[in-house]
């Protein structure tokens, strides 16, 4: 494994064990930051089917 891949692994480590000594304590942020992400996916998801419709339609 390279010294890159084991930083990697490393850190990504630590970062799971942040977002899970988060959850625990139940902060507003993560709440709020996971709310905000869910939202944003959504309005991604209709604003890429609309794309689809336009194309489909011959407008692009």
């Amino acid at each position: 494994m390279s010294t890159r891949s084991v930083i990697h692994s490393s850190l990504a480590r630590e970062a799971e064990k942040r977002t899970r000594r988060a959850e625990a304590q139940d902060v507003p942020e993560i709440k709020r930051a996971r709310a905000l992400d869910e939202r944003a996916s959504g309005d991604w998801r209709a604003a890429d089917s609309k794309l689809v419709e336009v194309v489909d339609d011959g407008w692009l």
